[in-house]
């Protein structure tokens, strides 16, 4: 491979965990791949801070933030496997009319669903080694 200036590279629209960096440590060109650089992190990064309101169904687990909600009855969403390292924090948004959001979560750690009744009930999660634990609630029932 001919050298390059790194600004003279194309920029990356993706990223992989396997993915090699350049990092530059004490004056030597080095290595590193994106899950090895994100695990060593000294403090957490927010990759993305943006949330999303879906109606029912799938919650991203790329997105930190996820609002939950429903005017009557059970709406009911799913929190698919994430990998090590993710957080998760979801919260009811909007709940009336004696409605009730059920979570889902696949690949849970004591923790099969998660029900929220009221506007305020949250809860965050960690993702160790490819399961969801529960780190802390607000008045949501787990089980």
């Amino acid at each position: 491979m001919a050298d390059s200036k790194l600004s003279a590279l194309n920029p990356a629209t993706s990223l992989n965990l396997g993915d090699l960096l350049l990092l530059t440590q004490a004056g030597s060109s080095l290595k590193i791949d994106v899950q090895t650089f994100a695990l060593k992190m000294p403090s957490r990064i927010i990759v993305n801070e943006a949330s999303e309101s879906p109606a029912s169904g799938a919650l991203a687990t790329n997105l930190l933030v996820s609002k939950v909600s429903s005017t009557s009855g059970v709406v009911n969403y799913t929190l698919a496997s994430g990998t090590h390292g993710m957080e998760k924090q979801i919260v009811a948004s909007s709940i009336s009319g004696g409605g009730t959001c059920v979570v889902t979560v696949t690949s849970g750690a004591g923790v099969a669903t998660i029900t929220f009744n009221a506007v305020g009930d949250s809860v965050s999660l960690k993702n160790i080694d490819g399961l969801w634990y529960v780190f802390a609630n607000n008045s949501v029932v787990i089980a």
